[in-house]
């Protein structure tokens, strides 16, 4: 079975690599690019304060957020206190990259903005805690609104931007290769609208990363095969081979 990959190109080699591992030789056609957004001095620094009687916690739901943040912070001595927490291992792992060994750092197993919040609202329950989400700049609000409604104290910075790509000739000579074999993978919604605004028709098979995603690509008009059973890359992988081997 022949796998592409649509997401960017800054975010593709972990995927990849599990692929590999499975015995796949992926390809990868990038329909997004994200762009860093300058973060003012005054936010970053109102970032860092932990509130007077309570915890500060920084919330990444994607690895972009915790690269683009760290380029931000750059030259800034980050404190310790500040508990991060990631949605999903990828982020994790990218958050260890870009800051090192924490003490305290939670990984969340949740998959949708609104469980984030409700995630976050029952393990931290100290009404004094502090929430800081980073994260793209066109985003589901569901985290935070939950928050909020809870009288949860919360901010949101964005670090980063989406945007659609227009992809070569070449590019689309082997899009047009999933047609009629093998399997397109979506990881979200923005890489779902970028298909369709560059003239792709349906392909063979679709495997996607979460349920907003897969609600992106019905109202697309298309149809999900089947969808990764949580935010492990690793398990989407092997979701991907033993689909393989039954079919």
């Amino acid at each position: 079975m022949q796998i592409l990959i649509t997401r960017d190109t800054s975010n593709v080699e972990p995927f990849e690599s599990y692929l590999r591992q499975c015995g796949f030789a992926p390809f990868s056609v990038p329909l997004i690019e994200t762009c860093a957004i300058a973060v003012p001095d005054g936010v970053l620094l109102q970032m860092l304060r932990a509130p007077s009687d309570g915890e500060l916690v920084w919330v990444f739901s994607s690895p972009q957020g915790a690269l683009f943040l760290a380029e931000a912070l750059s030259g800034t001595v980050v404190p310790e206190a500040i508990h991060f927490v990631a949605q999903g291992e990828a982020t994790a792992h990218s958050l260890l990259g870009h800051f090192g060994e924490r003490s305290e750092s939670t990984v969340s197993p949740v998959r949708t903005s609104r469980e984030m919040g409700e995630w976050l609202d029952r393990i931290f329950p100290d009404m004094q805690t502090r929430f800081v989400i980073v994260g793209p700049k066109d985003r589901s609000r569901g985290c935070e609104e939950v928050l909020r409604s809870a009288d949860r104290s919360v901010g949101v910075v964005p670090v980063y931007e989406t945007r659609g790509r227009r992809v070569t000739a070449e590019e689309r000579q082997l899009v047009e290769q999933f047609y009629a074999k093998g399997t397109v993978v979506f990881f979200s919604p923005s890489a779902v609208q970028s298909w369709g605004d560059n003239g792709f028709e349906s392909p063979f098979r679709i495997a996607s990363f979460g349920p907003v995603t897969s609600e992106a690509i019905v109202k697309n008009g298309m149809t999900v095969a089947f969808e990764a059973p949580s935010n492990s890359l690793e398990e989407f992988a092997r979701t991907l081979r033993n689909f393989r081997d039954r079919v």
